[in-house]
């Protein structure tokens, strides 16, 4: 399963440790900027990804071409979690 994760939560940790542990680690990671972060820091620990693909904000916008090097946006296997995400929480 090819997939980016986006979470913010405590939930979102819980979930990502799922998905881990199940051996589907992500490709690249989408989470809140400093204003709003909760769980932003254990999200990228736990993730343990390189720092171009993690993504904080809306620094995503300005990287779909890396994205699109992962065969995420190009092909129908996206599978991007957004957890717990709500009109005060939205990624910016």
């Amino acid at each position: 399963m090819k997939y980016a994760f986006a979470g913010d939560r405590n939930l979102s940790v819980q979930i990502l440790d799922f998905l881990i542990f199940k051996g589907y680690k992500p490709l690249a990671l989408l989470v809140s900027d400093a204003s709003k972060a909760t769980h932003k820091d254990i999200l990228i620990e736990k993730a343990n990804l390189d720092k171009e693909f993690v993504f904080v904000g809306n620094e995503f916008k300005h990287n779909l071409d890396l994205l699109q090097s992962l065969d995420l946006l190009q092909s129908f296997e996206l599978e991007l979690l957004q957890l717990e995400l709500s009109e005060h929480d939205e990624l910016e």
